[in-house]
């Protein structure tokens, strides 16, 4: 899946969070992890992690912020 030109992790454990995400927090909030979620694949692509798995990194930041 690409969002704004970046390639992040498509699968469907990281749709599921993403639902979870978008009907339990105010849009402010949905769109803040979001937000996280692409700056932290930009930063793990810089550092050049190797040990990353896409869909962790996704599920953790997208839930960063959930209650």
């Amino acid at each position: 899946m690409v969002l704004a030109v970046i390639s992040v992790a498509d699968t469907p454990l990281v749709h599921d969070a993403m639902e979870l995400a978008r009907n339990s927090s105010k849009p402010y909030l949905f769109n803040h992890a979001m937000r996280s979620w692409l700056f932290s694949v930009m930063i793990a692509e810089g550092a050049k992690a190797t040990s990353s798995i896409p869909s962790s990194l996704a599920v953790s930041v997208i839930l960063h912020d959930w209650d």
